[in-house]
């Protein structure tokens, strides 16, 4: 039986290069019910693409109407990509933890700097508790074969994810926790007990 005892309001940011695996980490903590994790839902001023539903995969909203929460302080975090803005809405965490979850986000590294930024100017840790997870390959290496197995990139693209990620990873000192994702299922077991000692949750009950 698992017991939660930390009172502030918990917030995971899930964060590593393309390729390294993160969808396949995020699958495994979700298999993990005592987690209670929900990913969160972006907003985003692009259009929607076949069969992407609104407040499903995305909030997908005007520029202007996004605009106007940016000028109301509405996003704990946006981001300006491909000539269209990404945020995360204050509402969209407070909905998830009205339902007793935890909210897992997916941002780029540059994204979790700002969030960090932002909650020591405005002393935001009094009221979350910001879990930043960084998710790296055992090598760079490595990360080229994963790459390069799916069969979707050319030389430069390729060369381009690669230098990308060398300076994601020269940056994630930033993070509170890095996970090698050498084996799956090893990986997504060490951020469940990161979690478990985060969230406060003693199965021990």
């Amino acid at each position: 039986m698992k017991s939660i005892v930390n009172s502030k309001e918990p917030i995971i940011i899930f964060t590593g290069p393309s390729g390294v695996g993160k969808g396949t980490i995020e699958r495994l903590l979700f298999e993990f019910e005592e987690l209670n994790l929900s990913l969160s839902c972006s907003a985003t001023t692009r259009k929607p693409r076949n069969g992407e539903l609104n407040g499903i995969h995305y909030y997908f909203i005007d520029i202007d109407s996004f605009r106007d929460k940016m000028k109301h302080r509405k996003f704990l975090e946006f981001s300006y990509h491909l000539n269209n803005y990404y945020g995360t809405l204050y509402s969209e965490l407070k909905k998830i933890h009205e339902k007793k979850m935890v909210p897992m986000l997916e941002i780029e590294t540059n994204g979790v700097k700002k969030v960090i930024e932002r909650f020591k100017k405005e002393n935001l840790n009094d009221k979350y508790n910001l879990i930043t997870i960084f998710l790296a390959p055992p090598s760079i290496d490595d990360l080229r074969k994963r790459i390069i197995s799916r069969g979707s990139e050319n030389n430069q693209t390729l060369k381009d994810r690669l230098k990308k990620a060398e300076d994601e990873i020269k940056d994630s000192s930033i993070f509170k926790y890095k996970i090698i994702n050498d084996i799956p299922e090893r990986a997504a077991n060490e951020i469940r007990e990161i979690l478990h000692k985060e969230l406060g949750i003693d199965q021990t009950k």
